[in-house]
C-alpha cells in the first residue's frame, strides 16, 4: 500500500535573469589657486572616491579646459589622501589660459578598468585668470562717526580678499585696471565704491554703524542699507 501512496515529482529548473549595476564614483578638486596669473603654471588635487570603499589607486584622471581639450592627466596615488575617507588622490599642474576671466575647467576619471565594475566621474571646478600684481592698494577702514580704525573687516577688491588688521589697515597687490572695492563687517552697513588702479594707491573706506531693530521676540535684526 505505500507503493501505492508514494507521489513522484518530476524534476523542474528555471532561468532568472538580473543585471550588476557598477559601482558608483565620485570626484572632488581643491586647493585652486584663484585668482591665478595668466599664463602660468599652478597646480590643484584631484581625488576620486569608490561609495563601496574600493580601491582606485592607478587609475588614470585627466583635465579639460573650457573648450573640452585635454590639458593633463594623472594616474591616482596608492596611498589614500587621508586614512578616515577612501579618497584616492593626485597632484596635477596646468598652465592657466592666456587671457583674463574666469574659467571653467572639468575633471574627469574614465570607467575604470576593474571588477566588479565601477561607473566613471566628473567635477566641474572654476577659477579666475588676472594679469600680473604689480600695484599696492591699501585701504584705510575706519568708522564713519569716530575716525577708530576697524580690524577685521572683509575686503574685496574682486577677486584680491584681504581682513584689515588692527589699524584697520590692508594691502592688496593687484593688476592695473577696474574694479568695485567691498568692505563688510556684521555692525557695520555695507561699503562699496568703484576703484581704478593704474599705480600704488590708498583708499579710505568710511563704514557707518548699521542701525539695529528688535523683533517681537527680543532680537536684534539689523537694518539692511543699499550699499554705496
Amino acid at each position: 500500500m505505500e507503493e501505492l501512496n508514494r507521489v513522484v515529482h518530476e524534476e523542474g529548473a528555471t532561468s532568472q535573469s538580473f543585471g550588476v549595476m557598477p559601482h558608483a564614483t565620485s570626484m572632488a578638486v581643491w586647493d585652486v589657486g584663484s585668482p591665478v596669473i595668466l599664463d602660468t603654471d599652478f597646480t590643484i588635487k584631484v581625488g576620486v572616491k569608490c561609495t563601496l570603499g574600493c580601491s582606485l589607486a592607478g587609475q588614470p584622471v585627466t583635465i579639460h579646459d573650457h573648450e573640452g581639450a585635454e590639458v593633463a592627466a594623472a594616474i591616482l596615488s596608492p596611498a589614500r589622501y587621508a586614512e578616515s575617507i577612501d579618497l584616492y588622490w593626485a597632484e596635477m599642474e596646468l598652465r592657466a589660459p592666456a587671457s583674463q576671466g574666469t574659467y571653467k575647467f572639468q575633471a574627469r576619471l574614465p570607467k575604470p578598468a576593474l571588477e566588479p565594475a565601477h561607473a566613471d566621474a566628473s567635477f566641474t571646478f572654476s577659477f579666475t585668470v588676472v594679469g600680473k600684481p604689480e600695484h599696492a592698494v591699501t585701504v584705510e577702514v575706519v568708522n564713519r562717526n569716530s575716525n577708530a580704525p576697524i580690524a577685521n573687516a572683509r575686503v574685496t577688491l574682486r577677486p584680491y580678499v584681504g581682513q584689515s588688521d588692527s589699524s584697520g589697515m590692508i594691502t592688496l597687490v593687484a593688476a592695473a585696471g577696474d574694479y568695485v572695492l567691498y568692505v563688510t563687517k556684521g555692525e557695520y552697513d555695507n561699503f562699496r565704491t568703484n576703484v581704478t588702479v593704474n599705480g600704488d594707491m590708498t583708499v579710505r573706506a568710511e563704514l557707518t554703524p548699521a542701525r539695529f531693530i528688535e523683533d517681537y521676540r527680543g532680537n536684534l535684526l539689523k537694518v539692511e542699507k543699499k550699499t554705496q
